[in-house]
């Protein structure tokens, strides 16, 4: 996957998060956060919330080709600790993982750096625990691509929709 598919594959998400929000919710992209020199993320969501409370999401969207059931590298531990630290204390940060033929999976970038540490299971979201992340020695994060008896098929639905969703769970 080149850097250039991951960057239409952000512009895309964005898109779909954009058309599905309601009037009330920015969507943008970060610019190129991975060669940025300060912490950034790849895709921003500001919305209000019904109790008039503004959030904001810091979304790293990650798109991989990968067999199913078969360890594929992710991101670095860089790029991850970059969105969680860089991610301000009144902010949410998650990573939308994109696996080829399945649909977007979203994690908290802390259970990912937890399971990483101390590689214990994540008691919140089970989809951590299927996807096994590891740390290789060249400090990138290692991946399971989940089958289809344990995630869904892209054809499950709009990656945008299930990922707005998800982070409004997630806020509230």
């Amino acid at each position: 996957m080149t850097q250039q598919h991951g960057r239409r594959y952000e512009h895309e998400l964005a898109h779909q998060l954009d058309t599905v929000a309601e009037t009330d919710t920015w969507v943008t992209t970060a610019g190129y956060s991975g060669n940025s020199a300060i912490d950034g993320c790849d895709i921003v969501v500001t919305y209000m919330q019904p109790d008039s409370v503004l959030t904001q999401i810091n979304i790293e969207a990650k798109k991989r080709q990968g067999t199913a059931g078969k360890r594929t590298l992710v991101a670095s531990l860089d790029e991850i600790e970059r969105l969680q630290q860089g991610t301000p204390y009144w902010g949410n940060s998650c990573v939308a993982l994109k696996f080829d033929h399945r649909q977007v999976i979203v994690c908290d970038p802390n259970e990912i750096l937890s399971a990483i540490r101390s590689e214990c299971d994540s008691p919140q979201r089970p989809i951590v625990n299927t996807l096994s992340p590891r740390l290789t020695p060249s400090n990138k994060i290692s991946m399971i691509k989940p089958t289809t008896d344990e995630w869904k098929s892209a054809r499950a639905g709009n990656d945008g929709q299930y990922l707005y969703t998800v982070i409004q769970e997630w806020s509230q």
